[in-house]
């Protein structure tokens, strides 16, 4: 299934759309249309998407190969998770479920290179990145955007929580620095605004 013009759900997730539903879909969708492929567009490279949606097992996989993925991680798509720090626990319960849609992507050519032009273009007010277009600009909003290292740079994307809460339960319970740096797989962050 095309979610936009250069993204497929296949991209996102091996379920087939039958079993997906439709709150996480729309999330999908969002994610595609309205943050990817203007990102697509703008950069003018492909970008290929390196890891979408997860589930428990892909979460205890990544654990074991040495990353430190977040049990409150976007790539949840809303899927329930077991919280196990104590001071997730006391502000989310034992299971955390507000997780709005993330990927991760690497745009031919480079991740810190593209990531380098889009925060020249990046607002962390108020999450969004304003890209320039012959025939106008186009603001994305965004949750998340993490320029992360391993061995090689992806960068982690997400839709803006705004997409589904209001200000107020966003302000309250999902207020994230939204443009990041990691180098060591997560482990710690540096603000890049």
């Amino acid at each position: 299934m095309k979610l936009s013009t250069n993204f497929h759900l296949s991209e996102i997730t091996s379920l087939p759309v039958s079993s997906i539903p439709g709150s996480r879909l729309h999330l999908m969708l969002s994610l595609c249309k309205d943050i990817l492929q203007p990102i697509r567009d703008f950069l003018g490279v492909p970008v290929k998407v390196t890891s979408g949606m997860r589930d428990m097992d892909e979460y205890h996989r990544l654990i074991k190969k040495g990353y430190y993925p977040s049990e409150t991680s976007d790539h949840f798509f809303g899927v329930p998770v077991p919280i196990r720090k104590k001071y997730k626990r006391s502000k989310y319960g034992s299971l955390y479920t507000l997780s709005v849609g993330a990927v991760d992507i690497v745009p031919a050519g480079g991740a810190s290179r593209a990531f380098k032009r889009l925060i020249l273009n990046a607002n962390e007010e108020d999450g969004t990145i304003t890209l320039p277009f012959s025939g106008g600009d186009k603001k994305i909003s965004i949750g998340q955007m993490i320029l992360e290292k391993r061995r090689s740079y992806w960068i982690h994307i997400s839709n803006s929580p705004l997409l589904v809460y209001s200000q107020g339960f966003v302000d309250r319970y999902l207020r994230r620095t939204h443009f990041l740096e990691s180098l060591d797989n997560g482990q710690t962050y540096r603000r890049i605004l």
